[in-house]
């Protein structure tokens, strides 16, 4: 689905509310969403360079790390 038939969607929705706290919640969510999204982070080059090596990392041996969520869980308490 492209990102028009999803506003085409929202829109078929909101006209079926009829509670007015629900569609100022829905209001403010909207403008929440628009404020975060002309926000621009600067994400510092050696975090950079961290992200590439563990991308580099994952392509070379994509089966390399956690198999399932219980692994990771256990990994972390097994850190405390």
């Amino acid at each position: 689905m492209n990102i028009q038939e999803e506003k085409a969607l929202i829109v078929e929705r909101l006209d079926k509310i009829n509670d007015l706290d629900l569609l100022l919640a829905i209001k403010n969510l909207m403008d929440f969403g628009l404020k975060m999204e002309s926000t621009h982070y600067n994400i510092p080059n050696h975090h950079k360079t961290i992200l590439d090596q563990r991308l580099d990392a994952l392509e070379e041996n994509p089966n390399k790390g956690m198999t399932s969520m219980e692994d990771f869980q256990k990994k972390i308490a097994d850190r405390k």
